[in-house]
């Protein structure tokens, strides 16, 4: 769900482990962050070329979203793939989902096998 929304929406009474995304030029407003981790509803990190989202994990989870590597487009540099993997190490959870953007090229699938290596996780 996505809310462009500029402060704080009580949805989370309808929300069960689910993820928001609050897409805002305010910043990180303290009690939509507190309303998700009482929820249990995990703050979405997403990932876009210049824009930066705080690193916050709510609910005791984490959900990230990359959604192309360059903007150009697809894929993700190796690079970028290093720094994501050090940010997903660095967070405050072990239960961390990745989710990559689907694309005409097929490079999602590539860049989570790509992420996978460098985190050094087993295929699920």
């Amino acid at each position: 769900m996505r809310l462009p929304v500029p402060g704080p929406r009580d949805v989370l009474g309808a929300l069960e482990r689910g993820a928001d995304q609050i897409e805002t030029l305010l910043g990180v407003v303290p009690r939509v962050l507190a309303l998700l981790d009482a929820a249990g509803a995990a703050w979405v990190l997403a990932d876009n070329p210049g824009v930066r989202v705080p690193l916050h994990v709510t609910g005791g989870w984490s959900y990230i979203r990359l959604h192309r590597g360059t903007l150009a487009g697809f894929p993700y540099s190796a690079e970028k793939l290093r720094r994501w993997a050090h940010r997903i190490s660095s967070l405050e959870t072990r239960e961390v989902f990745v989710y990559f953007n689907n694309d005409p090229g097929g490079a999602a699938v590539r860049d989570a096998e790509r992420l996978r290596r460098v985190l050094n996780r087993p295929r699920t």
